[in-house]
């Protein structure tokens, strides 16, 4: 199911810090709340437990994903990760490199005219 543009307005007037709209290659749209501080690092110490727990590790980004799903709902990604669990871990992985806006990082000295 596709988001029409209605659908979408109303979820960024709901949600202020952003939302993040990912396509599926068969058509299904998923939006997602933009993540915050917090939810990055749950995810990272999720991540962190991959020798301690793997399994906790493994579907850290999945578990992402859900939470932040906001359309069509967290049932429907639910869905998803059973049907594809790679393409719903990897676009949670994606929402949690999207936590804290546009900066990117630069190795040595970086031009702010770029």
């Amino acid at each position: 199911m596709k988001i029409n543009d209605e659908a979408l307005a109303t979820l960024r007037a709901a949600h202020p810090r952003g939302v993040k709209v990912f396509s599926l290659s068969d058509g299904r749209d998923f939006a997602f709340a933009t993540p915050t501080s917090d939810h990055y690092r749950r995810h990272k110490a999720d991540m962190l437990q991959i020798v301690t727990n793997p399994a906790i590790a493994a579907g850290a980004g999945e578990r992402l994903a859900e939470e932040l799903c906001i359309w069509p709902g967290p049932q429907d990604f639910a869905a998803l990760r059973a049907e594809a669990p790679a393409a719903a871990g990897r676009i949670g992985d994606q929402l949690a490199e999207m936590a804290g806006g546009s900066l990117t990082v630069i190795e040595g000295k970086a031009d702010a005219s770029r």
